[in-house]
Formats: structure tokens, C-alpha cells, sequence
């Protein structure tokens, strides 16, 4: 028992030394190309630093980390299993009656508490640096519409640049109206309109009961004025003029990437609440919940192809070669899946969760054959 413990605690802090080791080269890789991207982007900038283009850089990469952490664990189990094949260790623990199964237990321990750990602590912390990625983006006017958003249970925060001013706006309740119109409209109620110079400072206050937005304009109604120092002006109505169309909004909230698995819950029942589909909202947030399975499916599928030892010259190295490749056909697959859950073709619990169940079924199905026929 005392063994089986040291060799599962052996293969259990390998495991994590190479996925972390993985993960740390690919984001190395990604991180230079950005940096690359975004002085293509802003060469024409004479007023943005090198210094801010690496910040924003630093701001995305934990974003990133979510995204390649899949490859990244079958990469690591891969380097794993080849490392304790190459000094024979694998078979030396086989020889004294190590089954397959309790070799993957601790492997499978390892990526389960990685993926618990994303999703749950590391997945927020990406969420609030991406926002920061987008606030530095919109601030430097390297967004192709000067728009931001921002959601909560609250409401809807909305930010744009004027000529000469930046407008933050505040809607606390929204309602879909006439969704066959060709250009949409949306009818608001509770706006909130605060005007700033372009040094951020302060100018005046517009808080209407209900609006609307059609054709680039907020009709509010029911408004007052509220200005430092003057008396409070109340108006009927009042049209202001915005960047913001219908497409923009759903264009806007298309943008998961600023919202964390814990705020996932309050954001899908303010737009069920509103009229809103959380169509997209419920796929992102069941493939977060799904994507500690998957990982473990990643990390059994790369056991497949390099668990068994191949005395056979380069008959390793063909099967790593072999097993990289079907991991991308079938994030390929993934992707298409989710596509087609967006579009509702796909009910929301398939399309998170079945690649996840899938990948895990064939390469089970495969190591039974490997262990046990």
C-alpha cells in the first residue's frame, strides 16, 4: 500500500510538472505573437507605449490559459507517459502488478482538481484581467465600434466615446418588442445617462423612468436633468443621439469572455427576466461546468496512444504524432457542435456536455481492450 501511495504521488506530481510545463511554453508562444498583433495594430499610434502594449498582452493571457488548457493536458500526459517509457519505468511498475486503472487514478486526481480549480477560482480571476484587456482596448479606440458593456444582476452598463465626451449608461430592465422589424428596436425603463469630459470628469446627470432605442437614438421619457450646481430641469422627453444600434447590443452581449462561471446564474436570469434568449449564456456556462470531464477525457485519450510501450523503432513517437492529430479533428468536431448549438439546432445540454461524455466513453472503451482483452 505504501508503495502503490509513492508511485501514485510520483505520477500524480510529474503529471502536473508537465502540464504546467506545457502550459507555460504555449502561452510563452501566444504571448509573442499578441504582442506582435497589437503593434501591427497600433503602429500608426505615436501616443501608445510599448510598455501599455505589454500590459494588454499580460491582460489576455489568462483568458488563453482556459482556452489551451485541453491540449495542454493531453500534451502533458503524453510527455508523462513517454518520459516513464523512455527510463522504463512504466514497465518496472507494471511488472509489480500495477494495473492500468490505478496508474490513471492519480492522473485522473491530478486533472479533475485542475479543472475544478479553473473553473471555480482561475476562471474569475481571467474574467476580471479581460475585462481590463477591453477597458484598455476602448480607452486607446482600438475597438472597430467604441463601445464597452458590462452585466450584472442589476442591469445592463453600456459606455461609449463621443466627439468630446465619454457616456456611460445604465438600464436597469430591458424588453424585447418586435423582433420581426427589420432594424429592432428594444423598450427600456429605469436609464440611467452619465455624461463625462474626456478626462473622466463629471458633467451632468440624465435619469429617465422608461425609453426606448431605435435607429441610434435613446427616446427617453419622463426625464430629469441633474447638473452640478443647477436646479433640477425636468423635460417630457428627449432624444439622445448613440453609436448603440440593436445589432450592436446583441453584438455586445455576444461577449462571454468578461463574465465569470459565478456570475453566470444572475446574468441568464436577467435576460430570461427581460426578454432576452440566454441561449448563448446557458452553452457557455454548461461547457465551463463540462470542462473538468473533458479534461479527464484529453488525459485518457492521450493515455490510448502512449501508455503501451512500442519496441518498435519510432513506433512511439508515431503514435504521439497520431494522437495529436485526432485531438485537433476532434476540437474541430467541438467547435462545429457548438456552432450548431448556437443555433439552436443542438439542445444546450448535448452541446456542452457531449463531446466531454464522448471522448471519455471511446478512449475508456479502448483502454478496457488494452487492459482487460
Amino acid at each position: 500500500m505504501k508503495l502503490y501511495s509513492n508511485i501514485s504521488f510520483y505520477i500524480s506530481r510529474y503529471c502536473f510538472m508537465t502540464i504546467f510545463l506545457v502550459v507555460g511554453v504555449i502561452i510563452g508562444m501566444i504571448f509573442m505573437f499578441d504582442i506582435i498583433e497589437l503593434i501591427h495594430r497600433t503602429n500608426h499610434r505615436t501616443d501608445i507605449k510599448f510598455l501599455t502594449i505589454l500590459e494588454m498582452a499580460l491582460f489576455k493571457l489568462p483568458q488563453i490559459v482556459q482556452v489551451i488548457l485541453p491540449f495542454a493536458v493531453m500534451i502533458g500526459t503524453i510527455m508523462l507517459f513517454w518520459k516513464m517509457n523512455r527510463n522504463n519505468e512504466l514497465i518496472i511498475i507494471r511488472t509489480i502488478g500495477v494495473s492500468v486503472w490505478e496508474i490513471l487514478t492519480p492522473i485522473i486526481i491530478t486533472v479533475i482538481t485542475i479543472g475544478i480549480i479553473n473553473i471555480t477560482a482561475f476562471n474569475p480571476l481571467a474574467t476580471k484581467f479581460y475585462k481590463f484587456y477591453e477597458k484598455l482596448q476602448d480607452q486607446l479606440q482600438l475597438h472597430n465600434i467604441k463601445t464597452g458593456a458590462f452585466f450584472d444582476k442589476n442591469g445592463i452598463w453600456l459606455r461609449e466615446n463621443h466627439d468630446y465626451e465619454q457616456v456611460v449608461i445604465h438600464i436597469n430592465d430591458v424588453c424585447k418588442e418586435d423582433l420581426n422589424k427589420v432594424d429592432g428596436s428594444l423598450n427600456l425603463k429605469e436609464i440611467s445617462v452619465y455624461v463625462l469630459d474626456p478626462n473622466g470628469n463629471f458633467k451632468y446627470d440624465i435619469e429617465a423612468k422608461s425609453g426606448s432605442l431605435d435607429n441610434g437614438i435613446f427616446h427617453l421619457t419622463n426625464v430629469c436633468f441633474l447638473k452640478p450646481g443647477s436646479a433640477v430641469e425636468k423635460i417630457h422627453t428627449y432624444d439622445l443621439t448613440t453609436k448603440l444600434t440593436f445589432k450592436n447590443i446583441h453584438n455586445i452581449f455576444s461577449s462571454l469572455d468578461t463574465i465569470s462561471l459565478w456570475e453566470f446564474p444572475g446574468i441568464i436570469n436577467f435576460f430570461e427576466n427581460s426578454g432576452f434568449s440566454a441561449h448563448r449564456q446557458n452553452i457557455y456556462f454548461q461547457n465551463l461546468l463540462s470542462s473538468p470531464l473533458l479534461l479527464i477525457g484529453m488525459a485518457l485519450f492521450a493515455s490510448v496512444f502512449s501508455l503501451k510501450p512500442d519496441l518498435g523503432s519510432g513506433g512511439l513517437f508515431i503514435r504521439l504524432i497520431t494522437c495529436i492529430i485526432f485531438g485537433l479533428i476532434f476540437y474541430l468536431l467541438s467547435k462545429l457542435v457548438y456552432a450548431l448549438g448556437e443555433s439552436t439546432i443542438i439542445p444546450v445540454v448535448m452541446v456542452a456536455w457531449f463531446p466531454a461524455v464522448i471522448i471519455n466513453l471511446i478512449s475508456l472503451s479502448f483502454l478496457f481492450h488494452f487492459e482487460d482483452g
